[in-house]
This record gives structure tokens, sequence and C-alpha cells, in this order.
């Protein structure tokens, strides 16, 4: 009694498998070809993320003068710092970085890295006193790699002493 009631469900659930497949009537799109147009249409390429040797390749996002890594994804801008959500892999990203970043600071945290006051390598004249602190730290599941530029010294800071003697100068024309 158990084996039939079960091979009448089993033989029930074919029946509705093969009815549920089964086409009924004509379907105008039976029998018709794709049109040339559509199968020669160029498709779309990926860009390439890595090089030959399987290092990060650059994009044509920067900031300020610093490129970032391809696949990088779009920034969300959070006091002054830049915040990437990625999926790339965290040691090659500190690999990236590492390559064009120049810094007596470093800090490795687990398979991260944080670079502090680093000078691009290859910046151009505009951006050479730049200094970037990047990190780039594992998350939950994916990595989180920071970007904050701090632009470079206004210039020579004023002597105290200068300062001081402009500001009697001030005092004595007041009077």
């Amino acid at each position: 009694m158990y084996i039939a009631g079960r091979m009448r469900i089993l033989v029930l659930s074919l029946v509705l498998v093969g009815v549920a497949g089964c086409t009924c009537g004509s379907d105008s799109t039976q029998g018709a070809q794709i049109p040339r147009e559509v199968l020669e249409r160029p498709r779309g390429t990926a860009k390439r993320k890595y090089d030959s040797q399987g290092d990060l390749m650059e994009s044509a996002n920067r900031l300020k003068g610093l490129p970032m890594p391809e696949g990088l994804g779009e920034s969300k801008e959070f006091q002054g710092s830049h915040m990437f959500r990625t999926h790339l892999p965290i040691d090659r990203l500190v690999r990236y970085f590492g390559q064009r970043l120049e810094t007596t600071t470093v800090e490795t945290r687990g398979k991260g890295a944080i670079y502090r006051k680093a000078l691009f390598k290859k910046a151009t004249p505009e951006f050479a006193n730049y200094r970037y602190d990047v990190s780039i730290l594992p998350a939950m599941n994916f990595t989180l790699v920071s970007v904050i530029v701090a632009p470079p010294p206004t210039g020579i800071e004023p002597d105290v002493k200068d300062l001081a003697r402009q500001y009697q100068e001030i005092l004595d024309r007041a009077q």
C-alpha cells in the first residue's frame, strides 16, 4: 500500500512536469530566426583588471593625481575620506598601493595595510607634495579601501618674532 501510494505520487509528478513543459497551440516565435544585425552586434568587452603578472592595473579614476586600481568601483566620501567597498583581493590591493606610494610609515593589519603620509612616486608636479593616507582593511565579506588626501603645506610658516613685531606696529599706529 505504501509503495503504491509513492508510485502514484511519482507518476502524477511526471505527468505534471510533462504538461508544464509542453507548449500547446502555435507560437508565433516558433521557427523564428534571430536577426543577423543582432547576432553581429559587437559585444561589450569588460575592462581587464590584471596585467600579465597578475597585478592590478591602473584605471582612469584618480584622486588628486593618485590612480585607483581597475575594478575598485565608485567611492563614497565620508568626512574627507574616499571610501571604497570592493571584492578585489586584499593582497593585490596592498601590493598595488605599495608599488605606487612612498612612505616610512606602513602599519600591517592582518592581511591589510595602512600607508600614512605617503607620496605618490610618479606624481606630476601639480600633485608632487600631496600626502595620502591609504588604508586597505578586511571587512566581513569585502575589502574596505579608504583614501584621505592632504594638500601640500601652504608655504613657509611665519616667524613668531616677525608676527610680534607686526602686531606691535599695528598697536603703535592705532594710538
